[in-house]
């Protein structure tokens, strides 16, 4: 190659000279080109000039090398020669343009090969353009491009630290501020939206919206602890209640004292122990709970949930057990058990055949009758005497039972029910199935306080204003919406200013927050009003007790109510033919009578 490059050199090149619009070609000297046929005649050169050709002979030699090697050979791009025309066209020497390049192309030549990492130089080929055919070889692995950004590309700053906006999705800018900290925003003024579920606390929200959460206790008020999550008086003779269907029972400290009727034990007194009832407070033997924090109580057994004499919290319960409701056994316990697997137990209920428990890490327990899938474990079982753990809930605050349902207050302060949804006491919603196996959001709430449910009916006290919405079975004025019309989705029973709330059956009240209480619903034991002033046993709007004040929580049985003073005294009033009403004698009363030795 370089032999015929070096006899090109100084060879005389056509000449054309152009006339009008055509070009003639002028004709070669002699031994301008040489042939087989006729071999082109030499002229000796002299010696002086052999020599500087050897050496210029050298010097091409030795750099077309080191092009050779520097350089890979050139693939041309599909469809197109490196640096040539994209037809293909033919040069002015007649040879097709396979290896030339453009001028602007001698620093790199693309081979369909990965780029080297070095970006361009901006400066545009002078040559003809790329048709557009991408590259063919390996992406490109060196440094990205410097001009627009990825329309699609994801933000590049922090996620969010908390729960996800509750409004639109972002329109693909980062937020410019700090990342929520806390529950997601609901509104500018927040309301409710900030609370952790504690009732022992009063968690603020900050001016963003951010969950500012306060020490247990803060929110109990003057004359209460917290214990466990609940508020409770710091003295008196009772510190929680709970009303149970002719009976009722209130703890304080380490002990736990019942009355009134005992035909499934559930005065906790042991076999053979007044079958009957009794008429006065009686003292719970064994309970074995260093501290009572809440005692709850339905148709015919009893749990209470405490710290335990050994360490922890646990539940021990008595009574009715022909479901399994209270544990292993026969079909009655009339002494107080630990419920076997209740270790962290905080919070419990009862229903009119079941049992559930919430533990200290957010889950929730139940065991007992399960016809109704009550247990909220998938609906697998008819009953179990061990406790299940109900289904796709780790977050729970509380716990309610109703006859045969059960809700629990989540984290975000949501109500999730299950079991028997007749008149749509579980879901809230038309057309739902009339049993539901596992847990599910009730819609259309706002942020929940408490939840109290009775024979599919289900009440809620809401946070903050303190409002109570109630949906589901109605045949008594249950609902307090003035009608005695079933509904499915919640209406208003208490417009605002409730601070505690029980229902059980076909009765409701509530304890403001001036202390007065207020009921509806079933009045046939007098339970609302008094007949003197209410002689209809159905009432569907609320009714303030003008025989009770500064009353501190309420709880309603079946044929009696009883509420707990400020100073930890018991009142009652309704049906006493069990002895329920606790005042020492089976009269019933239409006004508040105390409960013997309370005061």
């Amino acid at each position: 190659a370089h032999d015929a490059l070096l006899r090109g050199i100084g060879r005389d090149s056509a000449m054309t000279q152009r006339v009008g619009s055509g070009s003639v070609r002028t004709p070669p000297r002699a031994g301008m080109y040489r042939t087989q046929a006729q071999p082109p005649s030499r002229r000796p050169r002299p010696a002086a000039f052999l020599s500087t050709l050897r050496v210029l002979r050298g010097v091409v030699v030795a750099g077309l090398a080191l092009t050779l090697a520097a350089c890979p050979s050139p693939v041309p791009e599909s469809g197109n020669f490196a640096g040539g025309d994209a037809s293909g066209a033919v040069d002015s020497l007649g040879a097709a343009d396979a290896t030339a390049m453009d001028a602007s192309d001698v620093s790199a030549l693309d081979a369909g090969g990965p780029d080297t990492g070095v970006p361009d130089t901006g400066i545009p080929d002078t040559g003809i353009p790329d048709t557009g055919i991408p590259d063919t070889g390996v992406p490109d692995t060196g440094t990205p491009d410097t001009g627009a950004p990825d329309a699609g590309a994801p933000d590049a700053g922090a996620p969010d630290a908390g729960a996800p906006d509750a409004g639109a999705p972002d329109s693909g800018a980062p937020d410019s501020g700090a990342p929520d900290a806390g529950a997601p925003d609901s509104g500018s003024s927040c309301p409710g939206g900030c609370d952790d579920g504690n009732p022992c606390t009063t968690d603020a929200c900050a001016a963003t919206c951010t969950h500012v959460p306060l020490a247990d206790g803060a929110a109990c008020g003057a004359g209460q602890v917290c214990a466990l999550g609940h508020c409770l008086l710091a003295q008196g003779w009772a510190t929680t209640l709970a009303a149970g269907y002719s009976y009722a029972c209130a703890a304080a400290g380490k002990d736990v004292r019942c009355w009134g009727e005992n035909t499934k034990g559930q005065l906790g007194g042991g076999a053979g122990f007044a079958f009957g009832g009794v008429q006065a407070p009686y003292t719970v033997p064994g309970v074995g709970l260093a501290h009572v924090v809440q005692v709850a109580t339905t148709q015919q057994h009893v749990c209470a949930v405490g710290s335990h004499v050994s360490g922890g919290s646990r539940a021990v319960c008595w009574g009715d057990n022909f479901y399994g409701q209270v544990g292993p056994g026969g079909t009655s316990v009339p002494s107080p058990a630990m419920l076997a697997g209740s270790d962290g137990a905080t919070h419990a209920c009862t229903g009119t055949k079941h049992t559930c428990v919430r533990k200290s890490d957010g889950t929730v327990w139940c065991l007992g009758l399960n016809g109704d899938s009550q247990l909220g474990d998938g609906g697998g079982v008819g009953k179990s005497t061990k406790l299940v753990q109900v289904k796709g809930i780790d977050d729970a605050l509380d716990v309610a039972c109703g006859s045969t349902h059960t809700c629990a207050i989540r984290g975000d302060r949501s109500l999730w029910c299950w079991g028997d949804n007749e008149f749509g006491a579980v879901t809230a919603t038309v057309g739902a199935a009339a049993e539901i196996a596992k847990p599910t959001a009730v819609p259309g709430l706002p942020p929940v306080a408490a939840a109290r449910l009775g024979d599919r009916v289900s009440c809620v006290r809401t946070v903050g204003k303190g409002a109570v919405l109630c949906w589901g079975r109605n045949t008594s004025g249950q609902l307090g919406d003035g009608t005695q019309v079933a509904s499915v989705t919640p209406v208003v029973a208490f417009a605002g200013g409730a601070r505690d709330l029980h229902v059980n059956q076909s009765t409701a009240c509530v304890v403001d927050t001036q202390g007065a209480v207020w009921c509806w619903g079933n009045n046939s034991f007098q339970l609302v009003a008094p007949k003197a002033t209410q002689p209809s046993n159905v009432v569907t709007k609320a009714i303030k007790r003008s025989d009770v004040s500064g009353v501190h929580a309420v709880s309603v049985g079946h044929s009696h109510v009883c509420v707990q003073l400020t100073t930890g005294a018991v009142k009652c009033w309704g049906a006493g033919g069990a002895g329920q009403l606790g005042n020492d004698n089976d009269n019933s009363s239409a006004t508040a009578v105390l409960v013997k030795g309370s005061s």
